[in-house]
């Protein structure tokens, strides 16, 4: 819904600057100009993340934990877990999902709710000051998780 919308908010914001040329004063023009050259250049990290996306290879999740957390000690069920949590916030298909994914969308997002949900699932609480650890990557979320769980 998110990416739909801002498409269409581009798409508006760049017919208008034609018509201000035409009807508006220069000022009001090179403003609304400016404002969609922004919109359309806080869209390209969302835009680039979601063509890669559509580029991965679909991994279950034991594909996916033999990949990537195999060799280390945390839990097959913490990425089994959280991965569809990403999938309900950052609308990321959960097969296509990889440790190093730090979605765009982080900012757009409150993310107060992504760590209620995932205090919630995993019956952690998690202060602010331990949020400061975490870059809001699918791994930093899973290793501090598995650091939580263990202890």
């Amino acid at each position: 819904m998110r990416f739909r919308l801002r498409t269409l908010l581009i798409v508006l914001a760049l017919g208008p600057p034609v018509l201000a040329r035409i009807y508006l004063a220069p000022t009001i023009s090179a403003v609304i100009a400016l404002a969609s050259i922004l919109a359309f250049v806080s869209w390209l990290p969302e835009h680039r993340f979601r063509r890669q996306l559509k580029c991965r290879e679909s991994l279950d999740d034991a594909r996916f934990f033999n990949e990537f957390y195999a060799d280390s000690s945390i839990s097959a069920d913490i990425p089994r877990r959280l991965g569809p949590l990403y999938e309900t916030f950052f609308r990321i298909p959960s097969g296509k999902l990889r440790p190093y994914d730090q979605p765009p969308a982080l900012v757009d997002v409150d993310t107060s709710d992504l760590v209620r949900s995932i205090e919630k699932e995993f019956g952690v609480t998690i202060s602010d000051i331990d949020l400061v650890g975490i870059d809001g990557s699918f791994d930093s979320i899973v290793r501090d998780l598995g650091n939580r769980l263990d202890n």
